[in-house]
């Protein structure tokens, strides 16, 4: 049933959206899908690069969010470490505003499918 959501994410997906104001200390959108809170940082970077997300990850994980999306509007802005470091952790993703959607529900539907198999393999002891 899950392998299925994939490709039907509407019929799947409930999406729940609040703007954060100025001042919201590193979080720009908060968003639930399936059930999962995320917290979203974005950046309409020109002129420089973004290069580093640790402080992004300590705001996510400290506020207890799912998943932390970390979204830059150019691919040319977003550098190799940022990528690395989000790899480092695994409830954060750096990623385009272009990819954004499609990335997300991506995530998580790896995350449903691990948890699913993690279900399946407990079952079976």
């Amino acid at each position: 049933m899950v392998a299925s959501a994939k490709y039907d994410y509407e019929t799947y997906t409930q999406l729940n959206c609040q703007f954060r104001e100025k001042n919201d200390g590193g979080i720009d959108l908060e968003v639930e899908i399936c059930t999962f809170e995320i917290g979203m940082q974005c950046k309409a970077y020109f002129n420089q690069y973004i290069d580093h997300i640790d402080a992004f990850k300590t705001i996510v994980r400290e506020r207890g969010y799912d998943i932390g999306v970390f979204v830059g509007f150019l691919e040319k802005r977003i550098s190799l470490g940022a990528y690395i470091s989000a790899t480092k952790s695994d409830r954060i993703i750096v990623t385009t505003y272009k990819r954004m959607c499609r990335d997300v529900l991506d995530f998580i539907f790896n995350l449903l499918n691990q948890e699913s198999r993690a279900l399946e393999d407990k079952c079976k002891l």
